[in-house]
């Protein structure tokens, strides 16, 4: 059975922007994994984990945003 996505539930997202984005803000954005990959030009910043629910995610798509992040891939990884 597939794992049944939901508005008010956890689940698993990988995110990615363009620019580099310090693990220091790792804590502010619910704990996910940073990582940051300088092999191209301009770099890349993938975060990733368990995000609450979904106005969590907004509210860290809204932080990237407003940091001038601009995002490339936000994908669900089913558990």
């Amino acid at each position: 059975m597939a794992h049944q996505l939901s508005l008010d539930k956890p689940a698993v997202y990988h995110i990615e922007i363009q620019g580099t984005l310090s693990p220091q803000w790792a804590e502010y954005l619910g704990g996910l994994e940073i990582n940051i990959s300088h092999q191209q030009d301009p770099s890349l910043t993938t975060l990733k984990g368990e995000i609450t629910d979904q106005a969590a995610l907004m509210g860290i798509l809204n932080s990237l945003y407003n940091l001038g992040f601009p995002l490339r891939v936000v994908e669900y990884h089913p558990s």
